[in-house]
């Protein structure tokens, strides 16, 4: 006998059967990914309803994060993570590099950060009015073409996600749970501030700088 089992079982029959259980719902497999093709949810169940559904009612699954004034708003430590979910320990960073991928949370100097564990309101500290003739505005507003189209729950989360990375300013971005703000070191430091209707039908995009004006659309 032979102890290899890719010797009898060719990579690429393995991958064209992990997609045919994906499709009928027996296990979880990113075949398009190539960096999660190690990775197989053998238990779709326990993962859409322990793991993601907990990012759908954080409050329940989370307390912690809202009651400790200890912890920054949005973090998670790794602890706290495992203990809320029940994972165990050997599980959890093939678990992480799954939800890291997905855009579900983003690692700071804080913690884990999950943009559903993030407040709901704009701080007041975010885009004050500045006393500065040279400053330039520009703004877009980007709407569904439908009022029967709305943006998924995970739209934000994905763009808090991107942006938390691109914008490196000399502070980490500011969230909460429609939107962003953050500087860019592009040009003379554009600030950004991305928001999300509360209909969740429109995203408006606000930049401003010295020499905003000569920023082109990206």
């Amino acid at each position: 006998e032979n102890d290899n089992p890719e010797a009898t079982f060719p990579r690429r029959l393995l991958k064209s059967v992990l997609i045919y259980l994906d499709s009928i719902g027996e296990v979880v497999y990113f075949s398009s990914q190539d960096d999660l093709a190690e990775l197989v949810v053998l238990d779709p169940r326990w993962f859409t309803v322990n793991v993601l559904g907990a990012m759908m009612a954080p409050r329940a699954v989370f307390p912690k994060a809202f009651s400790s004034a200890s912890t920054d708003e949005g973090c998670l430590l790794r602890g706290d993570f495992t203990a809320a979910l029940g994972i165990e320990v050997a599980q959890v960073d093939q678990l992480l590099k799954l939800l890291l991928r997905l855009g579900m949370y983003v690692d700071t100097d804080n913690g884990m950060l999950f943009p559903c564990l993030l407040a709901g309101g704009m701080p007041r500290s975010v885009w004050l009015p500045l006393d500065d003739p040279a400053m330039n505005y520009l703004g877009w507003r980007y709407a569904c073409t439908s009022p029967c189209t709305i943006l998924t729950a995970g739209f934000m989360p994905r763009v808090q996600f991107m942006l938390q990375r691109l914008l490196s300013g000399d502070s980490q971005p500011v969230l909460w749970r429609h939107g962003l703000y953050g500087v860019s070191t592009v040009g003379k430091g554009v600030e950004v501030c991305v928001m999300q209707g509360d209909e969740m039908l429109t995203v408006d995009v606000w930049v401003r700088s010295v020499g905003a004006a000569t920023h082109r659309r990206q």
